[in-house]
């Protein structure tokens, strides 16, 4: 059991900035921007943490954790990435749980890159909280 729980911890444990091993070589050989994000969206006794954005020139991906409270469940799709127009980037995302809540990314549309900021918005029934991004100028060029 033990064996089990390490193998399925530690690839995640061994990519953990990037998630998966494909973002982080890309990021290595210059084909990705890391921008770090480092913000929370607090909801009751849980938080989302987005801890950075890695873009890439088909996809805008989102790096999160969430600590939780036990008793409510999570679904990525409950957070939705907005461009400063309004508009929605659709998405698909990979997790992982932990002993103290969960830990991911989600992969959405690429943003356009004259955007100047996004907004992540959380809906997941009656929880909502949201949190805008100031994206610089150099992941436009």
């Amino acid at each position: 059991m033990l064996i089990q729980l390490l193998a399925t911890c530690l690839p995640n444990f061994l990519d953990e900035k990037y998630y998966n091993p494909e973002l982080k070589a890309l990021v290595k050989s210059g084909k990705a921007e890391v921008i770090e994000v480092n913000k929370k969206i607090k909801i009751d006794k849980d938080t989302i943490y987005i801890e950075r954005i890695i873009n890439t020139d088909t996809q805008t991906n989102v790096r999160y954790k969430i600590v939780e409270e036990p008793g409510w469940s999570f679904s990525n799709i409950a957070l939705a990435l907005y461009d400063e127009k309004g508009k929605k980037q659709y998405q698909g995302g990979g997790s992982s749980g932990k002993l103290w809540g969960e830990d991911g990314i989600i992969s959405y549309e690429r943003i356009d890159k004259a955007s100047k900021e996004i907004r992540i918005k959380l809906e997941w029934y009656d929880r909502v909280g949201e949190v805008s991004i100031p994206i610089k100028n150099e992941v436009g060029k």
